[in-house]
């Protein structure tokens, strides 16, 4: 919540700028995109803690063809053979990078958080497209929007569980890191 609390204020000054300048009539539209990126780092940060690096690394990587597919079938398309060499060719090079000591891909549960992360990424860019393509909302103000909303859900869920963040856990660098 602090890191994404932080963005929205880092931004907040040009955004009102761009509010000002009649740029954000269609604030809105970045509402649900904030939601889903929310589900992204709850899949994201609960995930990676369940699982290795490795699996992390090859499942996330397949959010892009995940995104070509979502993407194909919204625009009752085909998905390009280029972009399906493309995306394979990542996925393998993940695999092979990740593969030192042997290769075992049986899913558990952060496996499949990691997976459904990479699954709300496609979700998230053709949403995000679609929602804002043409409209009258700024980058700076989108993404201004989603980190509100991330921040917002964040404090809901911790406040909810009766998380608690001591002044000793910011000095920590897994707490920036993760």
């Amino acid at each position: 919540a602090l890191r994404f609390g932080l963005t929205f204020l880092f931004l907040l000054p040009q955004v009102l700028a761009d509010f000002r300048a009649g740029k954000n009539r269609e604030w809105y539209r970045a509402l649900p995109t904030g939601a889903v990126l929310a589900i992204i780092f709850a899949c994201e940060v609960n995930g990676i803690a369940n699982t290795s690096a490795t699996h992390a690394a090859i499942l996330i990587s397949l959010s892009m063809i995940l995104t070509a597919l979502l993407e194909s079938l919204l625009n009752r398309a085909a998905v390009p053979l280029f972009l399906w060499s493309m995306g394979i060719h990542s996925v393998l090079g993940v695999v092979v990078l990740s593969a030192k000591e042997g290769f075992d891909l049986t899913l558990n549960l952060g496996d499949w958080l990691i997976l459904g992360a990479a699954l709300g990424r496609a979700v998230m860019v053709t949403l995000t497209k679609t929602l804002t393509q043409g409209r009258a909302i700024t980058m700076f103000s989108l993404t201004a929007i989603q980190s509100l909303v991330v921040t917002f859900v964040a404090i809901t869920v911790a406040f909810q569980l009766g998380e608690q963040v001591s002044d000793s856990t910011l000095l920590t660098t897994e707490f920036w890191l993760i």
